[in-house]
């Protein structure tokens, strides 16, 4: 019997983009995303994790992504794209060759 996988949804908006593509650029990842996972039954969407790039937020959002892989409520993160997981390039590298190994979690990004 094939493991099923439990997901994290990731998804961010760039805050340098314009203000009023905010909405459809979230839509625009969840949509790639959720259409990847529904292709696979092997993917239970336990919770999407959307990060606005609000200040207000202060990257509160990503801090609950890691708290619930530390908590296994997830063991498997998915994206649009791996620049989203990280505020720059060192911070994707980190994430990814660091903390995914040791938390055993798998980082799938669909683009």
């Amino acid at each position: 019997m094939k493991r099923k996988y439990k997901v994290g949804v990731y998804a961010h908006y760039d805050p340098s983009s314009y203000e009023e593509e905010k909405h459809t650029s979230l839509k625009r990842q969840l949509r790639t995303i959720h259409s990847f996972l529904d292709a696979d039954k092997d993917f239970e969407v336990v919770e999407e994790y959307l990060d606005t790039g609000d200040r207000s937020s202060d990257n509160e959002v990503f801090e609950k992504l890691l708290y619930d892989i530390d908590e296994y409520k997830i063991d498997c993160v998915v994206v649009r794209s791996i620049e989203v997981v990280g505020r720059n390039y060192q911070e994707a590298v980190d994430f990814l060759s660091k903390y995914c190994p040791f938390a055993e979690v798998r980082l799938i990004a669909v683009n």
